[in-house]
């Protein structure tokens, strides 16, 4: 399961999917899933894809794939300012860099620090991310640890936990 799941999310960390291609990566996350539990198709077995992702105790692809983003997005802007990839990546600041000056014709761009920044940005997605890899017992962290993640969350963005 794990040289499945490090297989196809190799360097995809550096590529921003659009929603339809993590769709696809999910879907392809449930195929192998099945075919590793032998669980037959669900217009078969009617066997739902929550129900795989429960019995086997694993997260979405596109959940881990989007901290993988993030943890990389926060290394390259914490990095000094003398490197490569902050320098291509980042403004001095840590924010995305804008390559362009005027908006052409036709449809934006999509870069992907600015599409990774957009993400970390939303506070409740991002614990949400983060509570819902911790339930599924792919990354341990205990009780206390949970609530010093939400004590330093909570100092970085002005939230309340009803939002949550």
């Amino acid at each position: 399961m794990t040289c499945i799941v490090s297989k196809v999310l190799y360097s995809l960390d550096l590529v921003w999917l659009l929603k339809a291609e993590r769709a696809k990566l999910d879907a392809f996350h449930h195929f192998c899933l099945r075919k590793i539990l032998r669980i037959p198709p669900s217009y078969v077995s009617r066997v739902t894809n929550a129900d795989v992702l429960a019995s086997a105790s694993v997260p979405l692809l596109s959940d881990l794939l989007a901290t993988r983003q993030n943890n990389l997005y926060q290394c390259i802007a914490a990095a000094p300012q003398e490197s490569y990839a902050k320098a291509l990546v980042c403004d001095p600041t840590g924010q995305p860099r804008q390559w362009w000056r005027n908006r052409r014709r036709g449809r934006p761009r999509q870069m992907w620090s600015s599409a990774v920044h957009d993400q970390m940005s939303d506070p409740v997605r991002i614990v949400y991310l983060f509570f819902r890899i911790c339930d599924s017992g792919h990354i341990r962290f205990s009780r206390a640890r949970q609530a010093n993640f939400l004590f330093q969350l909570s100092k970085c963005f002005p939230i309340s936990m009803c939002q949550l």
